[in-house]
């Protein structure tokens, strides 16, 4: 039904119909829709007197006139409203107040040809003292102000124009389509609010703390790409910005630069486009695995980077300063391979569980002296496997982490290390430089460890019993669980148990560490380091150094020119053949003189306290007095060639009691 005013005060009741109200007469109307989808027309004619009220169904007011010396409804003037529109040809400047909305309720406001054609024309809106109510704004094509509610409102500038756009209160979603201009402002005030970008942006957009504030997320939808440049000013110090991109299309390219801001931190979401990230100075989250060719720079602080089985040598990530680290999750087993400046400023890499991953590194991926640690979550999953080439690298270091799959890790020119934890039949290698393996988890007997060229260490960590390690046969075992092979490895360190650490032609060191270990240096000329615990040591062939370090320690030179520390507490030093320097150490100690061994010097014999073993070689203390003569500072046993000196000692001050025969 169709009812028409007077420019008197007119009251009207609609219909249970679709009502069209035309009030522009003016007056002071009442007019109630009742039900249905009633539609009002006021024309320049509404004031805060008037009363609309909707009624049921979806009503809708329309305004046609010069609104511009700004209108302030009152609690009363427009109530159970669904639809406010201001069409072309007039200014507008509408105040809503409190009442206006019911709790929970929305009012779509619509100013759609406001101001088009260069007209000069505005549409102003201020919905700030609605509290438990929300608007759904658009503005025109002019200059215009959109101020919304206390409320989650939704706010768009599409049409062009100078706009200035604050959210109050609650999250609110703002629509910036086509230009945003350096004369547009947006602040979303409080509670989280999230600005989409979406149509032709035909420049650069700027974003600073003078133009875009309190905004938590900014996200570009639709099948165009987007610059963005951000100033310092944006963000306070900790601030975060998400920026979310997954509805970007393939094919277009979002481009954002962060580089300015220097405490703030940005959460960025990549698209199926093309990706192109620059942080700032925080430790900034990039979140891949939408496709494209992705460019990701870190810039300052710790950075984590998202990629999934999306990665491929199309995409480059540099982490920048501070330490970096890339995340993958994602199936890579048809291979990534990272080329010189695919990849730099990566501390970490990340591989998550469930996915096999195949990846291979370039020189220029690490500069002189860097790291780059490579872990998996030790979970990798039945089937799955992981497999590291880094052999191009000449001069940084990788420090990798096996998985349960059946793994390959190999490593570069640099000292390398080789972590292997969590089973399966693994393969490792450490090509050049001075690479560690370090054993601390289940043996396989198919596992390999070969460290290639230069001075290899091999290492049992946390084990809960004692290992044994032949370098010379190549075998190794821990608790009595046979592994697989060990070959061009020079070094040995043993586990806080009992071990058995047997080297080769190399010159090996082995530190036996904790509990009483067995210790055989084989051909070369070794260090042997007993570690705590009593340990027993033999230097083998060639020119040996032994330590006994803590415990009771038995101490065997072998072949060679030796020299034999004892260490703490009370050890035995018996040097083999060979010219020898033994020294005691603190504790009560036994130097052991044998027929057919060389010269000896003994560093720190103390009388009354050591003991000098001749058993085998001497009948009595006399046999040994009747060898015995004063050489300068020294005491000198000589039987044959064969000679024990005790350095700083006198005659006078040895008796019977310190000589075991």
């Amino acid at each position: 039904m169709n009812f028409t005013g007077t420019n008197n005060d007119d009251t009207y009741n609609g219909t249970s119909a679709a009502d069209v109200f035309d009030m522009a007469q003016g007056g002071v109307d009442i007019v109630n829709g009742k039900e249905g989808d009633d539609e009002f027309r006021f024309g320049a004619t509404l004031t805060a007197a008037d009363r609309v009220i909707g009624g049921d169904g979806y009503d809708h007011v329309i305004l046609k006139g010069d609104y511009s010396a700004g209108l302030v409804l009152s609690s009363t003037t427009l109530r159970y409203v669904e639809s406010f529109e201001m069409t072309s040809g007039f200014s507008y400047d509408i105040t809503m107040s409190n009442g206006n909305l019911q709790a929970g309720e929305v009012m779509t406001v619509s100013a759609y040809g406001v101001g088009f054609g260069g007209s000069g024309h505005y549409f102003h809106f201020n919905g700030s003292a609605e509290t438990d109510g929300r608007f759904n704004v658009s503005d025109g094509y002019g200059d215009d102000i959109l101020i919304g509610s206390q409320g989650g409102d939704s706010l768009s500038m599409s049409y062009g124009g100078n706009d200035y756009i604050d959210g109050q209160g609650g999250g609110d979603v703002i629509m910036a389509e086509n230009n945003f201009g350096a004369g547009d402002f947006i602040n979303g005030g409080a509670g989280s609010d999230i600005v989409y970008f979406r149509g032709l942006q035909s420049a650069t957009i700027i974003l600073n703390g003078a133009n875009f504030q309190n905004i938590e997320t900014l996200a570009v939808v639709g099948n165009y790409g987007a610059d963005f440049q951000v100033a310092d000013t944006l963000l306070a110090a900790g601030q975060w910005l998400n920026l979310d991109m997954r509805s970007v299309q393939a094919g277009q390219t979002v481009n954002f630069i962060g580089s300015l801001e220097t405490d703030g931190r940005f959460d960025y979401y990549d698209g199926a486009g093309n990706d192109h990230f620059t942080g700032g100075g925080g430790a900034d989250l990039y979140r891949g695995g939408n496709g494209g060719s992705d460019i990701v720079s870190g810039l300052g602080g710790d950075d984590y980077i998202y990629f999934g089985g999306d990665l491929d040598s199309g995409d480059t990530i540099w982490g920048g300063a501070g330490y970096d680290v890339m995340d993958l999750t994602g199936d890579l087993s048809a291979g990534v391979h990272f080329a010189d400046d695919g990849l730099a400023g990566v501390e970490r890499v990340v591989l998550r569980d469930g996915f096999t991953y195949k990846l291979f590194f370039a020189d220029g991926n690490l500069n002189t002296g860097e790291g780059l640690l490579i872990s998996s979550s030790g979970n990798i999953g039945a089937g799955n496997s992981v497999y590291i080439d880094a052999s191009a690298e000449t001069d940084a270091a990788y420090t990798m982490y096996d998985s349960d799959g059946n793994d390959t890790l190999i490593g570069g020119g640099g000292n390398d290390v080789f972590w292997s934890l969590a089973g399966g039949r693994d393969k490792l290698i450490g090509n050049g430089g001075n690479d560690t393996f370090v054993v601390a988890g289940p043996l396989h007997a198919y596992d390999s460890y070969n460290g290639g060229a230069d001075i290899d260490t091999i290492t049992i960590y946390n084990a809960d019993k004692g290992g044994v390690i032949d370098l010379s046969t190549g075998k190794i075992s821990i608790g009595g669980v046979a592994g697989g092979s060990v070959t061009q490895i020079e070094n040995i360190s043993g586990s806080a148990y009992a071990d058995t650490l047997t080297g080769n032609s190399a010159a090996n060191f082995i530190d036996g560490g904790a509990g009483n270990d067995t210790i055989s240096g084989g051909q070369g000329s070794d260090d042997l380091r007993g570690g705590a615990g009593s340990d027993k040591l033999d230097g083998g062939a060639k020119d040996d150094i032994l330590y006994g370090d803590a415990g009771n320690d038995i101490l065997l030179g072998g072949q060679g020119n030796d020299n034999l520390f004892g260490g703490d507490n009370t050890d035995r030093l018996d040097g083999g053949i060979g010219n020898d320097d033994l020294t005691g150490g603190a504790g009560r100690d036994t130097f052991v003189f044998s027929t057919g061994t060389g010269v000896d010097h003994v560093k720190d014999f103390t009388n009354n306290f050591d003991y000098l073993d001749f058993t085998g070689v001497a009948a009595d203390f006399a046999d040994i007095q009747a060898h015995m003569s004063q050489v300068g500072t020294d005491v000198v046993i000589a039987y044959g060639t064969d000679k024990f000196i005790l350095e700083n000692t006198s005659i006078g001050v040895l008796d019977a009691s310190d000589f075991l025969v």
